[in-house]
Parts: C-alpha cells; sequence; structure tokens
C-alpha cells in the first residue's frame, strides 16, 4: 500500500494537478494580499509597473518564445543543439542589455520606473520557461518551478508587509532577482542554457521562428491594451484612489475567470500539440470545437457564478477600494466573452496563419484605445469598464468570421 501511494505520489498527474493548484493560488495570493500590503499609491504604481515588464517581455522575448512553445519537441532533442545554442544565446544578450540599461538609469533617476527592464527579464525567463515545461509535459519540473516562484512571491509579499510605505522600489528589485535566479536554474537544468560551450546565434533558426512568432507578439501586445491600458488612461482623469479601486475590481472580477480558463488551457494545449502531432490537424480541431462547445454552452452560467462570486468578496474584504457593481458586472462578462478567443486561436496557430489572430485582437485593441478616449472623460470608471467590453466582443466576432474550419459548436 505504501508503495502504491508513492507511485501514486510521484505519478505525473499529481505533479501536474500540484502546479497547477501552486500556479493558482500565486496568481490569487498576488491578486488577493497585495492590496492589503500597499498603501494606495503604491498599489497603484506596483499595477503600473508590472504591466509594463509584461509587455516589455512580449515584445522582446516573446517571438522566441511562443515559437519554441509551437515546436518544444524539435527544442530538446538531443540532435538539435543549434536550437538551444540559439535559444540561450537570444535570452543571454538581451538580458545583459537590459541589465545595462537598469544600472545606467538608476544612476540618474531614483524612480520605481528604472526598474521595468529588470522586472522584464525575469518575467520573460519564467514565462519563457514554464511554457516549455508546460508544452514538453515535463510534470515534475512545471511543480518544481512553480514552488520556487510562490517562494519568491511570499518574500515580495512579506517584505510588503513589514517594510514601510512608499519602499516598493527595494520590494520589487528583490523580487525580479529571486524570480531571475531560480528561472535560471530551471533553464539550466533543462539542458537549454548549458555553458561551455559559448551560445551561437543560429540567424536562419531565429528568421524561421520569427516568422511565426513575431505575429503572436503583436497579439499579445493587442491583449495588453485591451486588458490592462485603460489604467493608465485613467491616471489621466481620475485620482489616485479611484484608479486603485478600479485596477482591485479589474483584477478580481477578471481572476474569476481568467485563472481557471488559463489554468484550463494550459493542461488542454499541450493535448492538442500532441494530437496534431500523432492523428494530424482535422483530429486536434476536433478536439478544441468540442471544448468550445462545452464553454459556450454554459457561459451565461459561468458569468452569474462569478458575478454573485466577486462583487459580494470585494464588498466584504476591500471596502476601502470602491468599486460600482455595475462596473464588476461588466467586467466578468467581458472576460468571459473574451475567453472564446483562446479556443478560436487554437485554428491559427495550428495551421500557421497566426496574423489572423493578431488582426483580430489589434481590431479589439484599437476600439479599446479609442473607446476609452471618449468615454473616460464622461463616465469615468464606467467608461473604461465599457471600453473592455466593446473590445472584448468584436475580437472574438472577427476571430469567428475569419474561421475556415467551421465549429460544429456553433
Amino acid at each position: 500500500m505504501y508503495q502504491i501511494i508513492v507511485r501514486f505520489m510521484k505519478s505525473p498527474t499529481v505533479y501536474t494537478l500540484m502546479g497547477r493548484g501552486i500556479q493558482m493560488l500565486t496568481q490569487i495570493m498576488l491578486v488577493l494580499v497585495a492590496p492589503k500590503v500597499l498603501i494606495p499609491q503604491d498599489y497603484v504604481e506596483f499595477n503600473l509597473v508590472m504591466p509594463l515588464a509584461l509587455l516589455g517581455a512580449s515584445i522582446v522575448f516573446g517571438w522566441l518564445s511562443k515559437a519554441i512553445y509551437r515546436y518544444v519537441h524539435d527544442l530538446l532533442k538531443t540532435d538539435e543543439n543549434q536550437i538551444r545554442q540559439t535559444v540561450f544565446a537570444y535570452f543571454s544578450l538581451l538580458s545583459l542589455v537590459l541589465l545595462l540599461v537598469v544600472i545606467v538609469t538608476s544612476i540618474v533617476t531614483d524612480s520605481i520606473y528604472r526598474l521595468v527592464p529588470l522586472l522584464l527579464i525575469a518575467t520573460g525567463l519564467k514565462i519563457g520557461i514554464l511554457g516549455v515545461f508546460n508544452a514538453a509535459e515535463n510534470h515534475k519540473a512545471f511543480f518544481v518551478t512553480h514552488c520556487g516562484l510562490a517562494f519568491s512571491l511570499g518574500i515580495f509579499l512579506g517584505i510588503c508587509a513589514i517594510g514601510e510605505s512608499g519602499q516598493i522600489s527595494y520590494s520589487l528589485m528583490v523580487y525580479a532577482i529571486l524570480d531571475i535566479l531560480i528561472s535560471l536554474v530551471a533553464w539550466i537544468r533543462m539542458g537549454i542554457f548549458v555553458f561551455p560551450p559559448i551560445p551561437y546565434l543560429d540567424l536562419s533558426i531565429c528568421k524561421q521562428y520569427f516568422i511565426y512568432g513575431a505575429p503572436l507578439v503583436i497579439h499579445a501586445i493587442a491583449v495588453w491594451v485591451i486588458s490592462l491600458s485603460d489604467r493608465y488612461l485613467l491616471t489621466f482623469w481620475e485620482p489616485t484612489e479611484q484608479v486603485a479601486s478600479y485596477i482591485l475590481g479589474y483584477q478580481l472580477s477578471s481572476s474569476i475567470v481568467t485563472v481557471p480558463l488559463t489554468l484550463m488551457m494550459l493542461i488542454f494545449y499541450p493535448k492538442v500539440l500532441r494530437i496534431n502531432n500523432e492523428k494530424g490537424e482535422s483530429d486536434a480541431l476536433a478536439l478544441v470545437d468540442r471544448a468550445l462547445g462545452y464553454y459556450i454552452r454554459y457561459i451565461v452560467l459561468i458569468a452569474f457564478l462569478g458575478c454573485i462570486m466577486v462583487i459580494p468578496f470585494r464588498a466584504y474584504f476591500y471596502p476601502e477600494y470602491y468599486v460600482g457593481t455595475e462596473i464588476m458586472v461588466i467586467i466578468v462578462v467581458s472576460q468571459v466573452v473574451f475567453g472564446i478567443s483562446p479556443f478560436l486561436n487554437k485554428e491559427y496557430e495550428l495551421n500557421g496563419k497566426t496574423m489572423v489572430v493578431t488582426k483580430g485582437v489589434g481590431l479589439g485593441a484599437i476600439l479599446n484605445v479609442g473607446a476609452n478616449l471618449l468615454m473616460i472623460p464622461i463616465l469615468g470608471l464606467l467608461g473604461a469598464a465599457i471600453a473592455t467590453f466593446l473590445a472584448s466582443f468584436a475580437s472574438v466576432l472577427y476571430l469567428y468570421r475569419s474561421s475556415e474550419y467551421r465549429l460544429q459548436s456553433s
């Protein structure tokens, strides 16, 4: 019996469940604890700096990361050392350049934004290796790395809790350094960052991966605009306390949908890739179609449950961050609608037509910025929420109408 329990605890299934659980826990803890340990001004600064790091990581590292996720089995082949060397060389060179930028800017300014390049390195390294582990279905490494990153987050939140108000820069610096060190260990243990030999950048591999990944980078930028740009625009018209309340309301309302959906897609995507490799694109898309059918079937229930869970939660635990109920409802519905897009995206990711994804989300991003500029001065926080819904709906509609694989779920 003991041996059976030991084998079960070491099985890929358990590692997968524990890894996803820790991932969900860290995302939830960041959303729930940060507003409790930070004053509103620090909370706003934190939520302005971190998205910039995410945006920068998408631009600088995203094209390569997206490509190695798609072709992860080529990356990890024992006879494909040149691909690994190219990945190592690119990440190393860009990280050194960004580190130099941090050093230079720290000499001339003490602004919190000087840390963006450092946070960018941390974000790029950890998102990159976690994506490799997930796509390769290396469940144990995925679990162990998430444990390390959860420890890093705990240190950050702990420093914020015991530190003085206004010292967010120091906490972020420690957080970024710990994430970088943990991610580097993971890259090395995976056999991708190996020295010697001196890493060599193969431009032909870069070109091949850039053609695949570049449209997805534009897609990531557009998603960032739809999801996060409103908080920056709000700072021009609304006081810090109002912006802080909107950010909290947005994060709670979006997390109730996006956290479980993201975790589901992390489990789902490797299966789609495996079926695509073993049986072909039609079988892979049929699986996606069935999953989308279930999601659409229960979409109203998902939105309803999200609203009745998150609205009382905000009112009870965060009364100091007041945000209107109607705003939170609109954001929940927006996230549920936008949740259709990962299913639709799979067709274009598998057949290489990633520019369709980029156009769809790009349309939403343009609409989002325009609607924000028109409505925020008039409606304030409500205008930002409405702009998010319009952008999400337009993006999903474009992706659906562009589909060549006519979904049975429709």
